[in-house]
């Protein structure tokens, strides 16, 4: 028999067609295996499934239609279980199934619309965590001296209210009140019971003295809030005034003294701040027209809306250009000289008004007959 052999080039060619004809048979182009999504597809893209093991604490895996994929959220049922800068977003189902509950959302405002934030309306402001747009910043609203604020804050006047709006805000302190200092009950009018190191003393009558520091300020707005900037009188002894020492400090604001806001006068219960015949703003109290609920001295006057309010009844607190008998705040009130007297020398006791003390030497230190009276607080 005779056995045929094919030649080295036949052996490739042959060779060549098997291996083609393999890869042909394997798969064809149009056969590539499919990728399938392991989570939920969304515009185009693959997204994995909410994994409420991979969530911060107390967070839950809720769902929307823009996100079926789910996503970590806190629950809450109201903005107050939420962080500031975030509201609770009611009627949502989670992944496994629970419905009608509320997750956290951003509220996507400026530093989350928190306290101090600068602000022109309540809309930049969180206003379900209780702020709002008060004097240029996000805060809280109050309505007196030592209503409750944020640590580091104290309750001011609203500088622009609107009609029914907040009377007070809350801002930072400015002139921090700590015990031994300013407002420190003195009753004894011992200055033991004050800060001395840091040139702290009680001023006062005796049982209604408080701390406070000579020399400690120019003008009210470095004083505490409820406080301005007045004068002390100065005793040389029992019976002579120095006229030349008239130290400045903060003190409290009472019945006329100056103000901006009611929050300025709030030390005094129910006191409000009222204009005097010139416009200028004092400490008084409200009071019912066509009444005689008003200090001897004062009558009752409409403030406007039929609102009444307690004004000196010679229409002002103090005069530009004082002379004997105008009312007065302070011994600066009255010019050189001269001192702010209480009512108890006076002929009105509600009012407070100049007087020139008469001495036996030099004309200018009240007899000891009078020195008493006049010397009836040393804070006027």
């Amino acid at each position: 028999m005779r056995h045929f052999f094919p030649s080295q080039s036949l052996r490739t060619a042959l060779t060549a067609l098997a291996v083609t004809g393999a890869l042909s048979i394997g798969c064809s182009d149009d056969e590539t295996p499919e990728k399938k999504c392991g989570g939920v597809e969304r515009d185009g893209q693959c997204f994995k499934l909410c994994d409420e093991a991979k969530c911060a604490e107390s967070n839950l895996c809720f769902k929307t239609e823009e996100r079926p994929e789910g996503f970590c959220a806190l629950q809450c049922t109201d903005a107050a279980g939420c962080p500031i800068g975030y509201k609770c977003d009611p009627g949502h189902e989670t992944l496994s199934g629970e419905s009608g509950l509320g997750f956290c959302q951003s509220l996507g405002l400026a530093s989350d619309g928190a306290l101090g934030t600068t602000c022109t309306g309540d809309a930049q402001c969180d206003t379900g965590h209780g702020f709002a747009c008060l004097g240029g910043k996000c805060t809280t609203p109050c309505a007196a001296i030592g209503d409750a604020c944020p640590t580091g804050y104290e309750c001011v006047g609203n500088p622009s209210p609107s009609a029914g709006g907040a009377k007070g805000m809350c801002a930072e302190i400015k002139v921090p009140v700590v015990d031994k200092q300013y407002g420190t009950p003195c009753p004894s009018g011992k200055d033991d019971a004050c800060d001395t190191a840091s040139g702290f003393s009680c001023v006062g009558p005796v049982g209604e003295g408080y701390c406070t520091k000579k020399d400690g300020c120019a003008s009210d707005d470095q004083c505490p809030t409820g406080y301005w900037c007045g004068t002390l009188r100065t005793a040389i002894d029992d019976k002579n005034i120095d006229f030349a020492k008239r130290p400045r400090a903060c003190v409290k604001r009472t019945w006329c003294t100056p103000c901006e806001t009611d929050i300025d006068c709030s030390l005094q219960l129910g006191a409000v701040c009222a204009a005097d015949t010139n416009g200028e703003k004092f400490c008084s109290m409200p009071c019912v027209l066509g009444g005689n609920s008003c200090i001897i001295g004062a009558e009752c006057v409409d403030s406007g809306g039929g609102k009444g309010v307690c004004r000196p009844d010679v229409g002002v607190c103090h005069e530009a250009t004082p002379k004997g008998c105008s009312p007065c705040r302070n011994d600066a009130d009255c010019g050189d000289n001269a001192i702010c007297a209480g009512g108890a020398v006076g002929y009105k006791p509600g009012m407070n008004w100049c007087l020139t003390p008469c001495g036996e030497e030099n004309g200018n230190s009240p007899s000891a007959a009078t020195h008493s009276a006049f010397l009836i607080s040393t804070i006027l």
